[in-house]
């Protein structure tokens, strides 16, 4: 139903008079993939918050509290990449050399928590996972950022940088969906007698780890769509 809805909606843009979405905004390829990253980005990363949180109290226990705490490594992964590295990394690689590597350092983070286990301590793998995969999609935010509102006019910055946040919460949506499923399967498929962590966990690290195959597909997509000559003004 949702793809239903968005291809709807593409079609009524297409011939409405005054679009929330004008054309015009979808004619750069650059900006195009840039929204196409950002939406397969939303689905890995709403499947990191979704199975971490019932990994962590699930099966790890943890009260509220402790779970929102537990996710700062990650924050501070984002603030550090996208509220100093990245800017200035920016001024000496193009947005699509960062965008690549800040989604393959994402995935690898996400490959980290393939480690998750019942037993595991926090701070051998949820905190050095979270760092990584939150420094990765730090730099991925700001690099995509740019390319999306680069060569659009003032009246359009606010439409451009808007379809950003539809794009990536529309892809969550979706991608959650989809990897929700999966890791269900998993956990279902899991043999007789499993204890129901173990089985839980092997769901939940499943979905983890498609979740970093999706950002590998979404440097991909980066890699062959955006720009090389697109770079942060300064």
């Amino acid at each position: 139903m949702p793809c239903v809805l968005l291809i709807a909606f593409v079609l009524v843009q297409r011939s409405a008079a005054a679009p929330m979405l004008p054309g015009r905004i979808l004619s750069d390829r650059a900006r195009t993939g840039a929204y196409v990253t950002m939406f397969l980005v939303g689905g890995g990363m709403f499947a990191l918050f979704y199975f971490l949180t019932l990994y962590m109290q699930v099966v790890k226990g943890y009260p509220p509290m402790r779970t929102g705490l537990a996710y700062l490594p990650f924050t501070v992964g984002i603030a550090v990449a996208a509220g100093g590295v990245g800017p200035q990394l920016l001024s000496r690689l193009t947005a699509r050399a960062l965008t690549v590597g800040g989604l393959v350092l994402a995935a690898i983070g996400m490959g980290w928590f393939g480690a998750l286990g019942p037993t595991s301590s926090a701070l051998t793998a949820l905190l050095p996972a979270q760092l990584v995969a939150g420094f990765g999609l730090g730099l991925t935010f700001v690099a995509t950022t740019v390319v999306a509102i680069n060569g659009v006019t003032p009246q359009d910055t606010g439409i451009a940088s808007g379809v950003v946040n539809t794009s990536q919460q529309i892809g969550g949506a979706l991608g959650l969906a989809l990897l929700s499923g999966v890791a269900a399967a998993v956990t279902a498929a899991q043999p007789s007698g499993t204890a129901l962590p173990d089985a839980l966990t092997s769901g939940y690290v499943d979905g983890l780890l498609l979740g970093g195959a999706v950002f590998l597909v979404a440097a991909i997509v980066a890699a062959v769509t955006m720009n090389a000559r697109v770079v942060a003004s300064h």
